[in-house]
């Protein structure tokens, strides 16, 4: 990648890129750079944590409606997206719409 890009990191994305000398290599490719970033700072919960979650999530008292259902979309996508596989995706959408 070339090395007049500037990035816009906070503060550990910024400490990551900073002690990863390989980021700045200069045959490093901008999908190497997103797949090392994705590594780092994958989600660590399992899709049972979100599911789980997703089952038991209620309206919080000053929570509206719209705010509701969209943090309820948030684990739904958290749980379905994740595999690449159409077929999974369709499945886990499904569950997700019916839960």
């Amino acid at each position: 990648m070339s090395s007049g890009r500037h990035f816009r990191l906070l503060d550990p994305a910024k400490a990551f890129y900073s002690s990863s000398l390989e980021l700045h290599a200069e045959d490093m490719t901008w999908e190497r750079f997103k797949r090392a970033f994705r590594e780092r700072f994958k989600d660590a919960h399992t899709d049972e944590y979100y599911f789980t979650k997703l089952q038991i999530a209620r309206q919080e008292k000053n929570e509206g409606p719209q705010d509701f259902a969209d943090r309820c979309r948030g684990l739904a996508q958290k749980v379905m997206g994740r595999d690449r596989d159409p077929v999974v995706q369709r499945i886990h959408r499904e569950n997700a719409e019916r839960i």
